[in-house]
């Protein structure tokens, strides 16, 4: 049994991390700004992942052997039958010991089991405590501007009071000029026939999301229609955030390709930011997907063709989508496929949760496990695309939560063969497109439409 024994030296290995994740989800309780901890955490959640690898590992290698005394178990049991004989002390000294093996192998699941658990009590404490933690400068953001315009009352009032009793005693035969006018409220500002910028025209409202608003309008220098939206408040935040996010702007509006949703300009008006997009006629993708349908082969090959050239060419620039999900995918006329939003979801996500490499900024369905851990790269873009596909491929997501890490690291979605009979295949296209390691997947857009054009 010398493989149990690489078990027994990874589980203490394992401690230290599952001590410091707990102590990390016991400091959060404590209140403050969990941010503070970004380092400290990057830290042990790349030492738990390393150890826990190579104790799954183990833990499998264990499964082999255990399988082995199984059948050793089978031929004693084969040969009492057989001879008649009754079970005798000379049997193999593993067939004695099987049920001890037993009891060893569900105390080292058991073991892997709760070790993820508390990873995954950390992560969702993180994103509690993240989530209050900004609640609470919101409020105490509420409350200054309150108390700013309380001051602010009381000195137009105190102003006021001195110059009426700073003023003559005349009755004056004509009315008193009226109040200034308040400001116009946002909603007027971007009004239909509003102008923006000084050139775009305000033409409706098409859509509301978590990162704003997004309007139709027209560029009146160039005469054609544009989509324009303005960023949520919370990007404003501060000069940093506004500088990375307009930074990640730029990368992108540099990049031009049929299959990439182009950015025209940005403008601010007042303390707002407004992006200027390639308007597309078109729905995206999850349109499609949400009445859990899944699509005629030659659309997913389509799909998947286009996507995986939108990502090479942003990948050959040094772009990384880091958010690809059916929602940021638009399906045009006459079958073309837009990418929007390449970087800034992920970097309007940083912004309103804040974490150097943050683990959480994307969305978790569609994550690779490096992202949930605080790295992207290319592979992380075709994890996700991977996602898309099985989604096509089965009308249903391959994970489902809540703890998506474990999920994703332990290979738990089930075979699309099974979903979608008739396409053997497949299963070995989302085993890679799906697997853990960056390493092991599709490695640029171009080959995994190619596995997936011989589909069928």
């Amino acid at each position: 049994m010398e493989r149990s024994t690489r078990l027994d030296e990874l589980k203490p290995r394992l401690r230290p991390s599952i001590e410091e994740l707990g102590e990390l989800k016991r400091t959060y309780a404590l209140g403050g700004d969990p941010r503070e901890f970004a380092a400290r955490r990057e830290e042990a959640h790349r030492e738990f992942s390393t150890t826990m690898d190579r104790l799954n590992t183990a833990f499998e290698s264990f499964n082999d052997l255990r399988k082995d005394l199984d059948k050793v178990k089978l031929q004693v049991a084969l040969g009492k039958m057989l001879s008649g004989r009754q079970f005798s002390k000379s049997a193999p000294k593993e067939f004695a010991d099987s049920q001890y093996w037993d009891r060893y192998r569900q105390e080292s699941a058991d073991f892997i089991a709760e070790a993820l658990k508390v990873q995954s009590d950390e992560m969702e404490a993180y994103k509690n405590a993240l989530g209050q933690w900004e609640r609470e400068r919101a409020s105490r953001r509420m409350l200054a501007a309150a108390a700013l315009a309380a001051l602010a009352a009381l000195a137009a009032f105190l102003w006021l009071r001195r110059r009426a009793a700073r003023a003559p005693a005349t009755l004056f035969l004509t009315e008193p000029s009226a109040a200034p006018a308040e400001p116009p409220a946002l909603s007027l500002l971007e009004a239909p026939g509003a102008v923006l910028g000084d050139n775009f025209r305000v033409e409706r409202e098409i859509g509301r999301g978590g990162m704003g608003v997004v309007y139709e309008a027209t560029d009146l220098s160039l005469g054609r229609r544009v989509a324009i939206k303005r960023m949520h408040e919370s990007l404003t935040g501060s000069d940093k955030d506004l500088q990375r996010f307009l930074a990640e702007a730029c990368s992108v509006a540099a990049l031009r390709h049929p299959n990439i949703v182009q950015i025209y300009d940005n403008f601010r008006v007042g303390d707002r930011v407004y992006l200027v997009f390639e308007l597309v006629d078109g729905r995206p993708l999850s349109a499609l997907l949400g009445g859990r349908m899944r699509l005629p082969l030659q659309q997913i090959k389509e799909i998947v063709r286009q996507t995986g050239e939108a990502l090479d060419h942003a990948h050959s620039h040094r772009v990384i989508h880091k958010d690809l999900k059916p929602a940021n995918i638009m399906l045009a006329s006459e079958g073309l496929v837009k990418i929007m939003d390449f970087g800034i979801a992920h970097q309007a996500s940083l912004t309103v949760a804040r974490s150097a490499s943050s683990a959480r900024a994307g969305t978790p369905p569609y994550m690779a496990p490096e992202q949930e851990l605080g790295s992207v790269s290319r592979e992380s873009d075709l994890f996700s695309l991977g996602v898309v596909l099985y989604e096509m491929l089965t009308g249903r997501l391959p994970f489902t939560g809540p703890n998506f890490l474990a999920q994703k690291q332990r290979r738990l979605a089930v075979p699309p063969s099974r979903l979608a009979p008739g396409l053997p295949l497949a299963d070995q296209i989302i085993a890679k497109a799906l697997a853990p390691e960056p390493r092991d997947r599709y490695h640029s857009g171009a080959e995994l439409a190619a596995a997936v054009d011989a589909l069928g």
